[in-house]
């Protein structure tokens, strides 16, 4: 039997005006009635539809977006987004899309188009300008999507490059400023596949190769990774190290002699990066980089 289900999903947007939240990225569980109290019920809806066929089992539509996606501007004006904010598609066996995203401003907020030069707006001021995947918030609230961009294949994912700007602060204050409306449907693609979200299933380690930061990396700082190999006499050599996202971090030149090898890494905004080191013999391993924003080092 063919089951249809269209989802609209909400994720609460945090806008912060402080110097020191931790940006912290949480899920929301969708496809279910939430029961918060011993004793209280919840309830499901049961769809019956019919059909010309029952060939088909019945598929549970499900997909997450974040429950929160807090922005922080400091007083020098510096605006930082989260770098995993993401909406993940549940579903298996089939693709889902994103149709439509609607802001409803709120506290006293207002949007901005993102052509404005949001540095000549009144200090203070709450006007909010949004970018996600490139499309961005228009001042009545809506968003024009490419709809090639919004496709989520099954068991995969997209993340949201969430881009912001906001006029200068010199108060600290925290409020929320907005809720943003997902409206997601099928897609019509089940056969696009896309990398999975927190993929758990790591291979073992069998490189023996050691990676250790010696110090926690500060976003516009530096720290050095201490990476250590069985040389065999010389004859295994470290020939790569690279970062997954420079938009994060990069690397500089490695130094030392082969089988002790340091290295440099700039950080560059909060967020995490994939170091891989490779040797002569062919053998890699992959270090997760983190970096964090402003002296908080709150877990990412």
């Amino acid at each position: 039997m063919k089951h249809k289900l269209h989802k609209k999903l909400v994720a609460l947007q945090m806008i912060a005006v402080t110097s020191l939240l931790s940006i912290t990225q949480v899920f929301a569980m969708t496809g279910f009635d939430e029961v918060t109290k011993a004793g209280n019920t919840g309830q499901s809806v049961v769809n019956i539809e019919v059909v010309t066929d029952s060939e088909e089992d019945p598929v549970l539509f499900s997909a997450y977006v974040p429950s929160t996606l807090p922005i922080k501007v400091d007083k020098d004006g510096n605006v930082h987004t989260p770098s995993n904010a993401a909406i993940i598609n549940g579903v298996s066996t089939k693709g889902i899309a994103v149709t439509n995203i609607q802001a409803s401003l709120d506290n006293g907020w207002q949007a901005k188009s993102w052509n404005t030069d949001f540095s000549t707006l009144p200090e203070n001021s709450k006007y909010v300008g949004l970018q996600l995947r490139g499309d961005t918030l228009s001042n009545d609230g809506s968003f024009s999507l490419n709809a090639n961009d919004w496709k989520i294949p099954k068991n995969s994912y997209i993340d949201l490059n969430i881009q912001a700007k906001l006029p200068p602060q010199s108060v600290n204050q925290k409020s929320d400023a907005a809720v943003l409306s997902f409206t997601l449907d099928w897609s019509g693609d089940n056969t696009t596949t896309g990398p999975k979200w927190n993929d758990i299933s790591t291979p073992e380690d069998t490189s023996g190769i050691t990676v250790q930061n010696s110090s926690t990396l500060i976003a516009g700082g530096t720290s050095t990774l201490d990476i250590t190999w069985d040389s065999e006499g010389g004859a295994v050599s470290l020939v790569g190290i690279t970062s997954s996202n420079e938009a994060i971090a990069t690397v500089e030149a490695a130094s030392g002699s082969d089988g002790n090898k340091s290295v440099v890494v700039n950080g560059l905004r909060y967020g995490k990066s994939n170091i891989t080191v490779t040797l002569s013999n062919g053998k890699s391993t992959s270090y997760t980089l983190k970096v964090y924003d402003i002296g908080n080092t709150d877990d990412i």
